[in-house]
């Protein structure tokens, strides 16, 4: 596990679930939206309303539903679907995150564990991009961190002085 990797064991299911990925799946996809219902309207709620909620087929609902109950967020039942507890919790955290970054740059920061290493390594000191492969582990291409460095800049996470790539103190937030 590195700095940059969270797992925790689930309480049901005895799994364990990588939280970055976790919030990658959320992020990524309508699954986010259906939590959001799933708070949103009176409980238990059912596919048609969630669909109806969100714009989207029941039919769509359904593996949305389905994934969230198998990670535990979501209880199922006749009557409908509920948020569990722990399904409360992460919308709550996800919440809490959106309110500062966009779901794209939440998604372009849990899409693999590099951007995190990345901008961590970022905060020790400026790099230029020939170093950066250097500092860390595990980096990805020199393209690939080219792609990431320019990603941040446009999200004002980074500065790049002539080459140099420092940290700002939203990327440092972000963190």
């Amino acid at each position: 596990m590195t700095a940059t990797t969270r797992d925790v064991q689930h309480p049901l299911i005895d799994e364990a679930l990588t939280i970055r990925s976790v919030i990658n799946e959320i992020v990524d996809s309508a699954r986010l939206a259906v939590l959001r219902a799933l708070r949103d309207l009176a409980t238990p709620t059912t596919q048609t309303d969630i669909a109806n909620h969100i714009d989207l087929s029941r039919q769509a609902v359904s593996p949305y539903l389905a994934g969230l109950q198998s990670h535990g967020f979501v209880r199922c039942s006749e009557s409908g679907a509920e948020l569990t507890a722990g399904g409360k919790l992460l919308l709550e955290g996800m919440e809490k995150c959106l309110y500062s970054i966009s779901t794209e740059q939440l998604s372009s920061l849990t899409r693999s564990a590099h951007p995190l290493i990345l901008l961590q390594q970022l905060t020790k000191s400026p790099y230029r991009l020939r170093d950066v492969q250097t500092t860390a582990n595990n980096l990805p291409s020199k393209a690939t961190i080219r792609r990431t460095l320019t990603e941040f800049v446009q999200y004002e996470w980074l500065e790049d002085d002539a080459g140099q790539y420092r940290i700002t103190a939203v990327g440092s937030d972000v963190l």
